[in-house]
């Protein structure tokens, strides 16, 4: 105990486990100066169960130098006693602490080195006491909170060095509290969240490092949230959210670093939302198992496949079960040997509602890729076309003015 006593702020290189409440109680007697620990800080026991309920006698703490892990103690229902804590040079692991109701403690702690886990708390409902945390050098993984309803308590984060996965959190409805964050080092998981209706909350988001994967959330209906997301480094994944109807969100996208997928959407419509990806940065596509996917003849798309580019791509609806079949809605009919007319249709995509500028008198038709005609009649100066009625899909637009014709090719969102 002398030499102990005789520690100064900076001790323990080799770093302590506590794995009783006695340990914890006593440190403060054991090592009266020290209050930046040079290794990692072990709070729990992976062999029995822990005693340990509160963490007031660390209160002297100010960092530690490797990592923290508070992990498998049930009696445990705060943090409180880190409020000293500013930094921790390694990762922080708080997993499985099932009486964890409230990261209380934490409130001082601006920076962490490595990962930050949160995992199998099972009465944690929000991460409310981390609002002080602006960065994290490594990943930040969010993981199978049965009670979390909030990420309130990340308002400050702005950057994460690695990856981010938020996954099997069963209560969680919105990623509110994200908003700040800008930017993703390694790649965005988002998976097994059965209450998470939309991506609202990372609209700061522009850029990934890695993948992005959005996979097996029940609830997902939209991908409202990542409109800022202009590049991701890896592939692009939408997997298994039965309740997806539309890939409304991913507009911003210009560029991916790998394949894009999708499959196992069941109620999905329309690849509308990935217009804007440039065919250049796909790798390879696999489009399958969308058994109500009929829109697929996007021009990147049509692009892609014309190219030669590597796909897998089956078991969708009419207009996209193959290759093939989605080259053919890519196809603008051939019109009979007359002059062309030149007349831009504008926007395209749509809402189902644009302008077809000045022209000659004469006619219009739109049909379907399936050539049931939608609407007809007669041209007039800057007629305004409305099919907002019609479902979201490709259409062909035939124009006849005068002996000229000129057919298009547009898509309704």
């Amino acid at each position: 105990l002398e030499i102990l006593n005789t520690c100064t702020s900076s001790c323990l290189p080799d770093g302590i486990t506590f794995s009783s409440q006695a340990e914890i109680d006593s440190f403060a007697i054991n090592y009266p100066g020290c209050t930046e620990v040079l290794g990692g800080v072990v709070i729990g026991n992976y062999s029995y169960v822990s005693n340990i309920s509160s963490l007031s006698g660390l209160s002297q703490l100010t960092s530690i130098g490797g990592g923290l892990s508070i992990s498998e103690n049930p009696a445990l229902p705060s943090l409180t006693g880190l409020e000293g804590l500013t930094s921790i040079g390694g990762g922080l692991s708080i997993w499985a602490n099932s009486a964890l109701t409230s990261l209380a403690g934490l409130e001082g702690l601006t920076s962490i080195g490595g990962g930050l886990f949160i995992g199998s708390n099972s009465a944690l409902p929000s991460l409310t006491s981390l609002e002080s945390l602006t960065s994290i050098g490594g990943y930040l993984e969010i993981w199978g909170n049965s009670d979390l309803t909030s990420l309130a308590g990340l308002e400050g984060l702005t950057s994460i060095g690695g990856y981010l996965r938020i996954g099997f959190n069963s209560a969680l409805p919105s990623l509110t509290s994200l908003e700040s964050l800008t930017s993703i080092g390694g790649y965005l998981s988002i998976g097994l969240n059965s209450a998470l209706p939309s991506l609202t909350g990372l609209e700061g988001l522009t850029s990934i490092g890695g993948g992005l994967l959005i996979a097996e959330n029940s609830a997902l209906t939209s991908l409202t949230g990542i409109e800022g997301l202009t590049s991701i480094g890896g592939g692009l994944d939408i997997w298994s959210n039965s309740a997806l109807t539309s890939l409304t969100g991913l507009e911003g996208l210009t560029s991916i670093g790998g394949g894009l997928l999708i499959r196992f959407n069941s109620a999905l419509p329309s690849l509308i939302g990935l217009e804007n990806i440039d065919e250049t940065t796909i790798s390879d596509l696999w489009i399958y198992e969308n058994p109500n996917l009929s829109v697929c003849g996007l021009d990147n798309i049509c692009a892609y496949l014309s190219n030669g580019g590597t796909s897998s791509i089956s078991n969708n609806a009419s207009n996209c079960n193959s290759a093939e079949e989605i080259n053919n809605t890519c196809i603008v009919p051939i019109n009979e040997p007359e002059l062309s007319l030149q007349i831009p249709i504008t926007p395209n995509p749509n809402k189902g509602v644009f302008q077809i500028p000045d022209t000659h008198k004469g006619e219009y038709t739109i049909f379907s890729t399936t050539g049931q005609i939608v609407q007809s009649g007669q041209l007039t100066n800057s007629l305004t076309i409305d099919i907002r009625d019609a479902p979201q899909g490709i259409y062909f637009i035939e124009i006849r003015a005068d002996k000229n014709i000129n057919t298009q090719r547009f898509i309704k969102q």
